[in-house]
């Protein structure tokens, strides 16, 4: 009688792989679950395009009793992307699978989840990283820039005076944004722009009276930091980082704060944020693999991060204390 073992049903071991990597991958998502989602189907093209129609002037004139006023012009704005492709993987002997004192293929699924949630989401924070609507810590460009103009209440007020100003539209109140969790805008801020956050009196104390006020806001402890001012703050290694680009030499970190499709990201036919690609030994056939020695794990994915709107967010440049 044949015994079924798990070294036999390698689809077992795949399907266990596969859901370690895409549970490591949802804890990498940071950006992306934010991005307007643009599904592009199979055989779609290399290229996306997005349009919008620009919102009309207001008619303050008032019209002549019988007589129509003059029509008024429709302004539509196309952005377009080119779509790369992105991926990563990693092989293992049949040796050190079956000799090794670590279980590298179930280890490095997880590992290699997690490459692919960051890297996708590093690729789109670079994208976010380049927008043009920038508010700086002090002066006009990044060189300006010191260890000493650390992010602040004031400079998050400032930005989100800039979105309110340029009508962009808060997250919250559909179902998408309910399964988020979130209302208002969004600000990313890199670990070091969190250490002057919780230093930054006006905004500790409002963190402070919100905890004491909400006792079920147990998230005030987590990589979600709060909702102040009606922004709600989440940190991110991923943050944009301009390494030595201040004054003096100083690094200076991009605060990325978006409102609702500022900007957008792809889902190519049904893939998601990436597909996974597991090959077990022998996968490689006669010729690539003729004695069965070598497995892979890895990914692949097709992206195109675009900003829609340069007025639907800004980047808060600042430097840090501890950066």
């Amino acid at each position: 009688m044949p015994l079924n073992t798990l070294g036999n049903l390698s689809a077992e071991q795949k399907q266990y792989y596969d859901r370690r990597m895409m549970l490591s991958a949802r804890k990498s998502q940071v950006f992306y679950p934010f991005a307007y989602l643009e599904s592009v189907p199979m055989h779609g093209g290399n290229s996306v395009s997005w349009r919008r129609l620009e919102a009309f002037g207001l008619a303050t004139t008032p019209i002549n009793e019988g007589i129509a006023p003059a029509s008024t012009s429709m302004q539509i704005t196309e952005v377009t992307a080119s779509v790369s492709q992105y991926g990563n993987f990693a092989t293992i002997s049949d040796q050190l699978y079956y000799m090794g004192i670590d279980d590298l293929l179930a280890e490095g699924s997880l590992a290699m989840g997690q490459n692919g949630g960051e890297s996708i989401d590093s690729v789109i924070a670079t994208a976010l990283g380049n927008s043009t609507n920038v508010v700086y810590a002090t002066g006009s460009s990044k060189g300006a820039i010191a260890a000493s103009n650390p992010i602040t209440a004031n400079l998050i007020r400032t930005g989100n005076e800039t979105l309110e100003v340029a009508n962009a539209v808060k997250f919250g109140g559909d179902a998408e944004d309910d399964a988020l969790g979130v209302g208002g805008f969004v600000l990313f801020v890199h670990p070091h722009q969190v250490y002057d956050i919780y230093n930054d009196s006006e905004i500790k104390n409002a963190l402070q009276y919100s905890a004491m006020t909400n006792t079920n806001d147990s998230k005030f402890w987590t990589g979600y930091i709060a909702s102040f001012y009606g922004t709600e703050i989440f940190k991110s290694t991923l943050c944009p980082v301009f390494a030595g680009a201040g004054s003096g030499g100083a690094n200076v970190y991009g605060a990325v704060l978006i409102a609702k499709e500022a900007f957008a990201a792809l889902d190519v036919a049904g893939l998601g944020k990436f597909q996974i690609e597991d090959q077990p030994f022998g996968s490689g056939g006669a010729t690539g693999d003729p004695l069965s020695q070598v497995a892979s794990i890895g990914w692949k994915a097709f992206q195109a991060p675009t900003i829609l709107n340069q007025n639907f967010m800004c980047v808060i440049m600042t430097g840090a204390t501890h950066g």
